[in-house]
């Protein structure tokens, strides 16, 4: 309190203002012992020896938990040991940070803002990276949480495109990425703060434009994430995902499998079934062209996307009663005799008609001698010159 007040809340009582001041100088000399005793566990975070280092960061989650004195040091430095050499170490602060935010929920905020300052850092290592990601995912979030779910996808995809513009993308960066989307955007899709035509054009530009499939698949899997929940963005997603099935670098990929698992992915939630006998269609052209192993992996995939919708393909009635015998059965085509007996069949009754005869119009039959009477003359008169 100011030392205005003091004479106020004394009263005007010696004893009562020397007992106050003798208080205040009591907090002051503790917070001053205290920042000292915060400065040594901090340094002890830093030494060579593994044991101290996690006894260290225990003794700073257990201030940070239980008082909210000096935070503003306490939660820095335990969230920059994300980035220690020690695999071990990086791993335990991140669980640590979990613990925090599972015991204090109105933290989290706090907490995350705290570990995406650290993502952009110039010096910071992909490591250390990858655990900040991977305690970001991990984050428990409820109805309440829509702002923190909207920073969190916004981070996702904007560290997705920067990560990918280096052309160095790492498959476990990528997973976590994709869990992190997963995770919050039930969340955040109905938010109006959630503006991610920017990111998501970007985005699209990169599986267009960028030299290696596995990149490219990545970022029609993040898609696939967040398309799959509004018909419009999802029309521009099977678009994309359809044209990279004639890449060519998928023949020589070792992503078939997974390339594969989003191709049924996307077909299994496809409302439209005509989008879906062409995806089957496509995928049935390019195994032309694949090895045997990719040709089994499709073919499996389509018969379990027929499994779900049978209309997919569908077999003619015709074609099943033909398959019934065992016999075959030879059908000539309607010749054009066949069409003047149903001519004069219908003109029976108007006298004699003119143009073409059958010598046996009643027969249900093929009769290959059953011609026109004038066509059998010439042909005969054409084999009698032959022979003269």
């Amino acid at each position: 309190m100011p030392v205005e007040t003091l004479q106020h809340h004394s009263s005007g009582n010696k004893d009562t203002q020397d007992r106050i001041l003798a208080l205040w100088h009591f907090e002051a000399r503790l917070k001053a012992v205290y920042s000292l005793f915060i400065e040594a566990v901090l340094a002890a975070t830093f030494d060579s020896v593994s044991a101290h280092k996690q006894a260290a960061l225990k003794v700073v989650l257990d201030l940070l938990s239980s008082k909210p004195e000096q935070e503003q040091k306490l939660l820095p430095g335990l969230v920059n040991k994300l980035g220690d050499p020690e695999r071990k170490i990086a791993a335990n602060v991140a669980h640590l940070l979990s613990c925090l935010v599972k015991k204090h929920p109105n933290m989290k905020m706090v907490v995350a803002s705290e570990v995406m300052n650290i993502l952009y850092r110039p010096n910071i290592s992909k490591k250390a990276q990858y655990y900040s990601i991977c305690f970001l995912n991990q984050m428990i979030l409820s109805e309440n949480d829509v702002e923190l779910a909207v920073k969190l996808i916004t981070i996702y995809f904007s560290f997705f495109k920067a990560t990918v513009k280096s052309q160095e993308v790492d498959s476990k960066m990528m997973s976590a990425l994709l869990v992190g989307v997963v995770r919050a955007f039930p969340f955040a899709k109905d938010s109006k703060k959630l503006n991610l035509d920017e990111q998501i054009n970007a985005i699209y530009k990169l599986v267009h434009t960028v030299n290696k499939f596995s990149v490219s698949l990545q970022a029609l899997m993040l898609l696939y994430q967040v398309c799959s929940t509004s018909d419009s963005m999802a029309d521009r997603f099977y678009t994309s995902l359809y044209a990279k099935l004639l890449d060519p670098e998928l023949k020589s990929s070792s992503k078939q499998a997974m390339f594969l698992h989003l191709v049924y992915k996307s077909m299994k939630s496809d409302p439209s079934d005509r989008r879906c006998k062409a995806f089957v269609k496509r995928l049935l052209q390019i195994c032309a062209h694949q090895s045997p192993t990719f040709v089994c992996s499709t073919l499996i995939t389509i018969s379990e996307i027929v499994k779900l919708k049978p209309t997919l393909i569908s077999l003619k009635s015709s074609v099943l009663a033909d398959e019934e015998s065992d016999e075959e059965h030879f059908v000539d085509a309607d010749s054009d005799s066949e069409e003047a007996d149903s001519k004069l069949a219908q003109n029976k009754d108007g006298g004699n008609s003119k143009g073409w005869t059958h010598a046996s119009s009643k027969s249900d039959k093929y009769d290959s001698l059953a011609r026109n009477l004038c066509t059998v003359m010439q042909i005969n008169a054409l084999r009698q010159s032959w022979l003269h």
